[in-house]
């Protein structure tokens, strides 16, 4: 056991701080009240301390203790006298719950509580009301940045409020909403200045609200609790034009309230019986009752809503104001939802992208409406444009999967020349081909811009990446003369190359490559075989003897299957130099690759 004695503590404190770290403590001494007068900062880090004695309390002028890799367990009451604590660091110990003692800690501003056993929240992240920085705590989905919370926690923690309802907005805001939360308290979470909070409280109230079950009718009333998209005076004469009264909070006649954004008042929300809605379904039961809308009294809906969707994908922006003030004055038939999503955040025209958000805020589907209201950008430009696109595509995706993503990204790469890896991987086969095909320039099948967008090297990182089959569609456009398949992490091509009978280039530098198909042999016209930087164990001769075409051959880098042990440096046999007299050929290792061989590997 390694201790300490009060007066070794005494004598190694210098300026109101003692810093014991590293000392192997495993007990502090058990009355440390002569500390009290001058302690201001104690570090204890890295010791094996697994309890606290009750004398912390006497430390009244503490302001900082960190008490960072240790054994602690538990912690003492004595936390309740330590009013003047600011900081707390409690990171890498056992702790499976805090004493209820450190919630009169008033002064607390920082609280580190990672690599702990706490399974919840500890009630004094609720109560303290001067804490600003909570860090390490758990109970939000696994997956979830640790600024998700820290943004939530911010939001919340300004409220005046009991730490009970705090801790039940947590449950909302982590997708497990208390189901006896009462209904005053969720029309409150939609007022705290954070977008996850607010969606998931409408979400709570539209689902106790069962508007499908109980639509509004003539002789109904609706109460419009908070702000809405649609202007209140259109709204009210809508209402008064199918007998159904309106008022801006809840009365007597009330039988429905529509749930808008941050609303000042909800009295008498917890009257039974009431049923919630959205604005956008409250609009679509209107549509119903008054039927006002152009398109969709028109006998060939489909057809009108596909000439919408194309006036709406227009590349010319006048085409595309058009298809909006169709949508605006006839309201938003089926299959319009993707062009007018398109336009609220790909087209990158402010006017009409606000005008488009406009429409699907109020007519868009729930999860569209949720997608619309991101601030997320729905492309990306500059270094690894394609795979940026690509995963922000994919992060709208989850949130709205019924719209259609793939063609949305062949628009993207009309008007901003990126989304085609998206459109490529994640589209039917009709679209897949489309995004193919618009990946050739004069002749040329170039999957390493469009596609991969890098070729890693293989000595450094090339070896962390996972290998990925080659979509067929590739593969389906024999009139090309050049296919550029650098960095597509292939471990073999398929035998639908042999059709392309007119290639004179064939790039398949950065792959993992350790054969090739025998029906690429048919390729006699060939003129230009880049092999570097793939995984070959032995050149493949069979092969490439057939291809008597061959002007230029390149073969370096390749060094098996192993990216850290010792390579075995492969060449191009004799027998193939002969075979191709005409054909330049380049093996062996690259420049940098022969430095570090020499220095690595032969440098015994």
């Amino acid at each position: 056991m390694s201790t300490i004695t009060i007066e070794e503590m005494q004598a190694g404190m210098n300026r109101g701080t003692l810093r014991l770290s590293g000392r192997g403590l495993t007990v502090l001494p058990d009355d440390l009240s002569p500390l009290a007068a001058k302690l201001r900062v104690l570090d204890l880090t890295d010791n094996a301390l697994t309890a606290l004695p009750e004398s912390l309390g006497a430390l009244t002028g503490l302001r900082t203790l960190i008490l960072l890799d240790n054994d602690l367990a538990a912690l003492p009451d004595a936390f309740a006298e330590l009013s003047d604590l600011r900081i707390l660091d409690l990171r890498r110990n056992t702790l499976k719950s805090l004493p209820p003692s450190l919630n009169r800690c008033a002064g607390l501003t920082t609280l580190r509580l990672a690599a702990n056993k706490l399974k919840a929240v500890p009630e004094v992240v609720w109560h303290v009301g001067g804490l600003k920085t909570v860090d390490g705590l758990k109970g939000y989905p696994n997956g979830w940045r640790k600024r998700a919370f820290e943004a939530f926690y911010a939001a919340v923690h300004r409220l005046d409020r009991p730490p009970a309802v705090k801790a039940r907005m947590f449950d909302l805001f982590r997708g497990r909403p208390d189901r006896s939360t009462p209904m005053p308290e969720l029309f409150e979470s939609l007022t705290v200045p954070h977008d996850d909070l607010r969606s998931a409280a409408r979400d709570e109230i539209l689902r106790r609200g069962d508007y499908a079950a109980r639509p509004v009718t003539a002789g109904d009333g609706v109460a419009v609790l908070g702000r809405i998209h649609g202007k209140r005076t259109d709204l009210k004469e809508r209402l008064k034009g199918v007998d159904i009264h309106y008022g801006t909070k809840v009365g007597p006649k009330t039988t429905h309230v529509v749930v808008g954004d941050n609303p000042k008042a909800w009295d008498g929300v917890e009257r039974p019986g009431l049923v919630f809605c959205a604005e956008s379904a409250l609009m679509e039961t209107l549509d119903a009752l008054d039927t006002p809308y152009l398109i969709e009294e028109a006998e060939e809906s489909p057809e009108a809503a596909a000439d919408v969707a194309e006036m709406l994908t227009s590349p010319d922006r006048d085409t595309v104001a058009m298809g909006l003030e169709l949508v605006s004055a006839g309201g938003m038939p089926d299959g319009v939802q993707t062009a007018l999503f398109y336009v609220a955040k790909g087209l990158g025209d402010k006017k009409l992208g606000a005008k488009a958000r406009k429409i699907l805020k109020v007519h868009g589907s729930p999860k569209v409406r949720e997608a619309v209201a991101q601030r997320s950008k729905l492309f990306s430009t500059g270094e690894k444009a394609e795979s940026k696109t690509a995963s922000a595509i994919n992060g709208y995706r989850a949130l709205a999967p019924e719209l259609d993503w793939p063609r949305m990204a062949l628009w993207i790469k009309r008007d901003h020349g990126v989304g085609l890896r998206f459109a490529a991987l994640a589209g039917d086969e009709a679209v897949r081909r489309e995004a193919f095909s618009r990946m050739i320039t004069d002749g040329v099948l170039d999957l390493y811009t469009h596609f991969s967008g890098y070729m890693p090297s293989f000595y450094n990182h090339y070896a962390w990446h996972e290998a990925q089959p080659l979509p067929a569609e590739a593969f389906g456009f024999p009139e090309i003369t050049g296919l550029d398949l650098r960095g597509c992490r292939a471990k073999a091509l398929r035998a639908g190359i042999g059709d392309l009978r007119n290639l004179r280039t064939l790039d398949l530098r950065g792959n993992f490559l350790s054969t090739l198909p025998t029906a690429m042999g048919a390729l006699t016209g060939l003129e230009v075989l880049h092999l570097g930087n793939n995984r070959f164990d032995t050149f493949p001769s069979a092969v490439v003897t057939r291809l008597t075409g061959l002007k230029r051959l390149t073969f370096v880098g390749n060094r098996g299957p192993s990216a850290t042990e010792r390579p075995a440096i492969l060449t191009v046999p004799d027998a193939v130099r002969a075979a191709l007299p005409d054909c330049a050929i380049e093996d062996g290792l690259h420049r940098w690759q022969e430095s570090l061989k020499e220095y690595y590997w032969d440098k015994a």
